[in-house]
């Protein structure tokens, strides 16, 4: 946003007269101006050469815009892409006593999760069904970024005896539902998958980095 043009340039000298036309000019550029005390709403973009948020306020970014910053970003929020951190781990454990039960993975939030899987009846195979990923947000600090990394480990809880069987990743590309049927998970095994986001966060693309088949022994 330009500047207001003066309403007299070479300025006013003593006994000068303050006509009418330039007091209405004045008045509506007061009337345009920004009130940085009490606030307010303004339909044009407003540009600074530099500006300071003070730690004692608060504020949103609206919309699908985002900002921008060059240089050393200092926050209690790291702002960290791809991360793999054990700090973000979410655990939950999954009756599917009842086959097939679905799972939702908090993207936004965790980039890790633990995943056990028990059934009512040990001998039953713990069936797991489709896995939902949520990453809907419009916060830049809690966006799902191009290149995010998530890490799922699956597994089943001491003594259900025939292990577990999954119902497929559809929205992970490199995993079939036949790929992961064919495969026997026993009770001492575990699913390790890692994906990486090479969409945007707008519009998550998740690719298969790395699949393991953790047979574990006594």
């Amino acid at each position: 946003m330009a500047h207001f043009v003066r309403v007299n340039p070479p300025g006013w000298a003593l006994c000068d007269i303050l006509t009418s036309a330039q007091m209405n000019n004045l008045d509506i550029d007061h009337e345009k101006s920004v009130n940085g005390d009490d606030g307010g709403s303004w339909g044009g973009p407003v540009k600074f050469e530099d500006f300071e948020i003070l730690s004692t306020g608060t504020g949103e970014q609206y919309g699908p815009g985002r900002i921008r910053m060059q240089g050393a970003i200092v926050g209690e929020k790291q702002i960290l892409p791809n991360k793999i951190a054990p700090n973000h781990v979410y655990y939950e454990l999954v009756d599917c006593s009842v086959p097939y039960p679905a799972v939702s993975l908090d993207l936004v939030n965790y980039d890790h999760f633990m995943i056990e899987l028990f059934t009512s009846t040990p001998s039953d195979v713990a069936r797991v069904g489709i896995f939902t990923p949520v990453t809907a947000t419009g916060d830049p600090d809690r966006e799902v970024k191009t290149g995010a990394r998530f890490k799922l480990c699956v597994f089943c809880s001491a003594g259900q005896l025939n292990g577990l069987m999954f119902a497929g990743f559809a929205w992970i590309r490199g995993v079939t539902e036949s790929d992961l049927a064919s495969m026997e998970f026993s009770d001492t095994d575990a699913a390790i998958i890692t994906a990486i986001n090479i969409g945007t966060p707008s519009s998550p693309d998740w690719v298969l980095e790395d699949f393991q088949h953790v047979m574990r022994t006594s």
